[in-house]
């Protein structure tokens, strides 16, 4: 009877012993998997907030994207605008050329038919502002008109013949004046040419035609006598009345 109950008794405490590791290596497992459960949750929760973190890099990737390109074409269109003002500037600045070089002929004209047909001041140049800018632009460092600054305004006139006639008038009412002036001679009968003139000039308010009296004859100075008698006369333009 001892022994049996000995044999017994020694199989439940091995059974015990097996089934206190069992127990422990259970716990253990289980542990082990509540901790790989709570691993998984949270990388869970951390995949997702990194979905949601790519997916705003990817939209803000876009977004840079569109605004890259968007800047491309803001490049493309100013380059293209800078060509358009680049072409514009330049024919603008030969235009400014090419009238600049017709301005300064015609401006001596225009001062020496004022000075000796209509005995007026020249008319004003340009402006300081308006030269310096010129000059900057490189159109009146070198003007193309040195021969046509030497040469009177009817030396390149197309209409020569009817100048000379013109002169031809003036010089005889002008000596005829003179004669008249000395008391050499009567005077002679207006010039209806040189009458038209004369009215003209009056109508249009700039006073009495220099070198005409107040009955359109020619009544000239001394002053006047001499500077003619000095040097060849300064051929007029002709003109034209209707």
């Amino acid at each position: 009877m001892t022994t049996m109950e000995e044999r017994q008794s020694l199989a439940k405490l091995e059974a015990l012993k097996d089934i206190r590791n069992k127990t422990i290596a259970l716990e253990k497992l289980r542990l082990r998997l509540l901790h790989d459960i709570e691993c998984v949750e949270g990388e869970e929760k951390c995949l997702g907030e990194y979905r949601r973190e790519m997916e705003f890099l990817q939209q803000e990737k876009m977004a840079h994207v569109e605004e890259l390109r968007q800047i491309h074409a803001d490049i493309n269109a100013m380059e293209t605008v800078m060509k358009q003002a680049e072409e514009a500037r330049r024919g603008s600045q030969e235009s400014a050329r090419r009238i600049y070089e017709d301005y300064g002929p015609l401006k001596q004209d225009v001062d020496l038919m004022r000075t000796e047909l209509l005995g007026l001041e020249k008319l004003p140049d340009l402006l300081t502002d308006s030269k310096d800018k010129l000059t900057s632009m490189g159109i009146s460092d070198k003007p193309k008109m040195p021969n046509m600054m030497l040469e009177p305004w009817h030396h390149h006139h197309p209409h020569s013949e009817e100048s000379k006639s013109f002169a031809s008038l003036m010089s005889l009412g002008r000596a005829a004046a003179a004669a008249a002036a000395a008391g050499n001679a009567p005077p002679p009968p207006p010039n209806p040419f040189l009458a038209a003139a004369a009215a003209q000039h009056s109508a249009m308010g700039l006073g009495p035609l220099p070198g005409m009296g107040s009955k359109g004859s020619s009544a000239v100075s001394s002053n006047e006598l001499r500077n003619s008698s000095s040097g060849p006369t300064a051929v007029p333009p002709p003109f034209r009345y209707r």
